[in-house]
């Protein structure tokens, strides 16, 4: 039941008032602050740049001082950009895959534990088809054949002849 305002409320009727109001005046007050920044945002924007102009310095040491405190949220937000942006998928989506490889590089084996990044996402170049988890050292690999399974074959037949030689 949604509380009247009068001079005769009990501190916990107040607080139950305030609380109400503020819920319905937030989402009231974002909307307003939306149709704001559309109307003004060419304004905010060179405002925005001339400060950053003028204060280059100290723009420079606040966005240092809030990467630190926020070190590890800025790392997963990142991530979670990176993921949508390049392989269109959320951090769900390669926890899932993570899972299913049991944590591990689906070609070496070897955990994620053992790795200094995390599991790279592989993806054919140009489907955009997203394969399995790879550790960096195999990822790169893939890379440095240009993904040719002709190449591939023929670094095989040459490590198998160079052992055999030893």
């Amino acid at each position: 039941m949604a509380i009247v305002w009068n001079k005769n409320l009990t501190r916990e009727e107040k607080l139950q008032y305030h609380k109400e109001n503020n819920k319905k005046n937030k989402v009231k007050k974002s909307l307003q602050n939306k149709v704001w920044y559309e109307e003004h945002k060419e304004e905010k924007l060179i405002y925005s740049n001339e400060y950053k102009k003028k204060n280059k310095e100290q723009c420079s040491i606040n966005r240092k001082r809030y990467y630190y405190a926020n070190f590890q949220k800025e790392k997963e937000y990142n991530r979670k950009y990176q993921l949508i942006k390049n392989y269109g998928m959320s951090i769900s989506d390669y926890n899932l895959m993570f899972e299913e490889q049991s944590g591990k590089c689906y070609i070496c084996q070897k955990h994620q534990s053992e790795c200094k990044k995390p599991l790279a996402v592989d993806h054919n170049h140009k489907t955009g088809k997203i394969r399995k988890l790879l550790c960096m050292s195999c990822n790169a690999a893939i890379g440095m054949v240009r993904e040719s399974t002709d190449i591939l074959k023929n670094m095989v037949i040459y490590l198998e002849l160079e052992n055999r030689n030893e």
